[in-house]
């Protein structure tokens, strides 16, 4: 039954994704910062369910329908970063994991408490979104 409340959570969470990401298909970077903060708000506006996603001694990971949601989150990042002009120092795959690590580490200290909501003191962005940003920074070239 957890796994089948997971993959409706995980469904949610990929519904939410593709409705903030639809705003700015044409922007790549924009497009991940929706990504990431639809990540932190659904998180940190339902953390019990957030968390149910990522028990695996709850939540059969092998579950078709689950793997299935769990494949639209990714792919949509993926699919995001294809849009940009990425540095290729490492594959699309290993930017994509560095995201959704930083996405899911913050997440998982804040709700740990080991993090609070802060502001980055040179942007003034709240903090999540100044990481993210430093994060991006590396992944894509920039034009001088």
């Amino acid at each position: 039954m957890l796994t089948a409340i997971a993959a409706m959570i995980f469904a949610d969470l990929a519904d939410l994704i593709a409705e903030a990401v639809a705003d700015a298909v044409d922007e790549p970077e924009q497009s991940i910062q929706a990504f990431a903060e639809t990540c932190f708000q659904f998180a940190l506006h339902s953390p019990n369910r957030y968390q149910l996603i990522w028990q695996r001694q709850l939540v059969d990971h092998d579950d078709p329908a689950l793997a299935r949601e769990m494949e639209r989150v990714y792919s949509t990042l993926l699919s995001l970063l294809r849009q940009g002009q990425l540095n290729r120092h490492v594959d699309i795959e290993t930017h994509a994991i560095a995201i959704w690590s930083m996405i899911h580490g913050y997440i998982s200290m804040r709700l740990d408490g080991n993090l609070v909501a802060s502001e980055d003191t040179v942007t003034n962005l709240a903090r999540s979104k100044a990481i993210l940003l430093s994060l991006i920074d590396g992944i894509y070239c920039r034009e001088t």
